[in-house]
């Protein structure tokens, strides 16, 4: 009986912290508030005090309900109680221990896996590093958080330590076939990297994969800041941002949306760092551009403030046709990226569907890239400007070549290009018409199928085009050349494979369609089962799946870190912050 009770009780406390770890808040007070008061055993109710803290308040709690736990409260010896600071890290401890044994035994089951890392910054200015791990088991696709490592050199060999250490003696470094990180030279390095160190030193088949969606992130970033509409429209985006969220000013602003009974939308701000920020910053501009020159009229009429009437006035002013027309056409443009950088995300996602889904990007911008998409952009800008009671858009263009046949300075082609052939411009246009208009898109979407090419499809060519040739519904499904070139980076015995891929296809010649697979994880689902007939072809389908496409693991754990180590937690440390 006493064994029984001994057991509930201590499931019971880490059913207690297992909660607190899940609702991410705080077991104890921080500080100088943590005050635990001495439990009155002839009182009615168990109480800690006010300030005892999350897990004190739930078991005192749970004692009020349940009377093994209150016998234990009021009467069990006082080192058997486990309520001490050092149990509760203790306990918490042994759960985060079998959390990681279980990763660790589905990975040696799985043979083959990934590494996933990325670094960050907390509230307390501590560089922590976030790994994760990717791997095949039981037919699904699993993206697990390890753990959370302080560092304290942010160089190459202090980071590939890291996760060498959190990993050795527990899996085999010669199943790992991929590492995947966020493109900095410190970790994408070829010779000196932590890529290249891991590779030479523990996994030499771990080939480095930079992240899909801060490679995307960085198509974005490049079209914003080379072409000269893009880098003015969100460069107004910004500055409306900083406007809005003054405390006044957004005072207003949610009034405004909430009086005529529309959803609050706020406005995002853009950062390079942030993916996808600027097709959201778009999407609300445009949904709620009358009511933002509502709210710049506003302030300029009737705010008292003198500085903010000056910015709101120039703002206003930078609502020129040019930003109208500019804006309308980058919220469609950048809406298909938003899109595929959510996709991107996904940790079912394996890398023959991130592939197909870049490809799918790239027909959704060509088929972008028409007069008739043009035509339609035009006529959304001039509607806008026309329930602004402005000019017509066509007349304010002529009002413009109008104001340009004036005299002015003559323009000059700058004298260190002379020697140069140049196929973009050198100096501001405005566009003043349609065509000039068409021809500024027409660059922008041209920009981002060039950048989308140059960073996604010339990058580990072999890689990818061996994933095409095992996707079932791809062209070149079951090609020889690719299939054998991707089977050499991973030590494949090229005539075993070459003879397996000659039975595969007379075995898919001999299915009906309706029963083959169309999926690279079904085609791995399906292989498994004839695995023995099939031991080259399977092995490298695994790796297929357990390749990884982007770092999302690592960065949704530091969502998780800020809300683990917010400013009241600052001074946590780190086996807490594991633990947790």
């Amino acid at each position: 009986m006493l064994i029984k009770e001994n057991r509930h009780y201590l499931v019971t406390l880490c059913e207690i912290l297992l909660t607190i770890a899940q609702q991410k808040i705080g077991v104890r007070e921080s500080g100088s508030l943590f005050r635990a008061s001495a439990i009155d055993i002839e009182s009615e109710s168990i109480d800690y005090g006010p300030h005892s803290g999350n897990f004190l308040s739930l078991l005192a709690l749970v004692g009020n309900h349940d009377e093994v736990i209150a016998r234990r409260i009021r009467h069990g010896p006082g080192n058997a109680k486990y309520t001490h600071h050092s149990v509760q890290n203790a306990l918490l401890d042994i759960m985060a221990d079998e959390v990681k044994n279980k990763i660790f035994e589905e990975m040696q089951a799985a043979e083959y896996f990934a590494i996933l890392a990325d670094e960050t910054k907390d509230l307390s200015k501590k560089e922590q590093l976030s790994i994760a791990v990717r791997y095949l088991y039981d037919g699904n696709i699993h993206e697990e958080f390890l753990c959370i490592e302080e560092l304290e050199t942010l160089d190459a060999e202090g980071l590939s330590s890291k996760i060498i250490n959190v990993m050795k003696d527990r899996v085999n470094f010669q199943n790992c076939i991929g590492q995947a990180y966020d493109g900095a030279s410190v970790v994408s390095g070829k010779h000196a990297g932590v890529n290249a160190i891991i590779k030479d030193r523990v996994a030499p088949l771990a080939n480095y994969i930079h992240c899909f969606n801060h490679r995307l992130n960085l198509v974005l970033v490049d079209v914003a800041t080379s072409i000269q509409c893009v880098r003015d429209c969100l460069s107004l985006l910004k500055k409306l941002y900083v406007f809005v969220s003054c405390s006044n000013i957004h005072t207003k602003w949610i009034k405004m949306q909430t009086d005529r009974g529309l959803i609050v939308m706020e406005l995002k701000q853009i950062s390079n760092t942030r993916w996808a920020c600027q097709a959201s910053m778009l999407r609300t501009v445009c949904k709620r551009f009358m009511l933002l020159y509502e709210l710049l009229s506003d302030v300029i009429e009737n705010d008292s403030n003198s500085d903010r009437v000056i910015e709101a006035r120039g703002l206003l002013y930078q609502f020129s046709p040019d930003f109208i027309k500019t804006l309308f056409a980058l919220r469609h443009i950048f809406e298909f990226t938003k899109n595929a950088s959510g996709l991107l995300q996904s940790p079912e996602l394996d890398y023959s569907d991130a592939l197909e889904l870049l490809e799918v990007l790239q027909e959704r911008l060509n088929d972008c890239r028409t007069d008739t998409t043009m035509q339609n952009l035009w006529s959304q800008a001039a509607n806008v400007y026309h329930d602004l009671g402005m000019h017509d858009l066509e007349e304010s263009c002529d009002m413009l070549r109008e104001t340009e046949r004036h005299p002015q300075r003559a323009k000059q082609f700058p004298s260190y290009l002379k020697n140069f052939i140049v196929d973009c411009p050198v100096q501001r246009e405005k566009l003043q018409n349609r065509g000039d208009f068409r021809r500024e898109m027409f660059s922008v979407i041209d920009r981002l199928k060039k950048e989308i090419e140059r960073r996604f499809f010339n990058d580990n060519k072999i890689i990818m085009l061996g994933i095409k040739a095992l996707v079932p519904e791809s062209t070149t499904f079951l090609k020889t050349e690719d299939i054998v070139a991707f089977g050499r980076l991973y030590r494949s015995k090229s005539q075993d494979l070459k003879i397996e891929l000659e039975n595969m296809r007379r075995v898919f010649a001999r299915k009906p369609d309706a029963s083959k697979p169309k999926t690279l994880l079904q085609l791995q689902q399906y292989i498994s089962r004839v695995a023995d007939a099939f031991y080259e072809m399977n092995g490298l389908i695994k790796i297929a799946c357990t390749l990884p496409v982007s770092t999302c693991a690592c960065e949704r754990s530091f969502s998780t870190l800020r809300i683990v180590k917010n400013y009241m937690r600052t001074t946590m440390v780190q086996n807490s912050l594991q633990a947790s």
